[in-house]
C-alpha cells in the first residue's frame, strides 16, 4: 500500500512524504528522522513514526515533547490506525493522508 501524506498547515505546507509497505518513516526536527524540518522548533527530534503494510497505515508518537494528535486526539506510543483523509499534527504542522492507490 502506497501512501503519501500532504502538509496542509504549516511552514512546510505544500510537500508530501511518501510512505511504502514495509518502510516505516521517521519525522521530526533533526536529521536522525527520515523526512527532518530543522524549522519546526516545536517537533521533536524524532516526533513520530508512520508504518504501512499491505492492508493498512498506522502512526504512533515516539516520546515527543509536544505530543502528536490524530484528528485531534493526542497519541500515546501504541500504534494507531491511519485511514484516508485523516489528520495527523505534530508541531506546527497538520498533516493529510491520502492512499496512492485505490482499494
Amino acid at each position: 500500500m502506497a501512501v503519501a501524506l500532504f502538509i496542509a498547515c504549516g511552514s512546510n505546507a505544500g510537500q508530501q512524504i511518501p510512505v511504502s509497505a514495509g518502510q516505516p518513516v521517521l519525522v521530526g526536527r533533526t536529521s536522525r528522522s527520515d523526512y527532518a524540518f530543522p524549522g519546526d522548533t516545536y517537533l521533536s527530534g524524532v516526533h513520530f513514526e508512520i508504518a504501512c503494510n499491505e492492508g493498512e497505515c498506522a502512526v504512533r508518537d515516539l516520546g515527543s515533547s509536544n505530543g502528536t494528535f490524530l484528528n485531534g486526539a493526542r497519541l500515546g506510543q501504541d500504534s494507531v490506525a491511519v485511514k484516508d483523509g485523516d489528520q495527523i499534527s505534530a508541531g506546527e504542522m497538520t498533516l493529510v493522508g491520502n492512499r496512492g492507490m485505490s482499494d
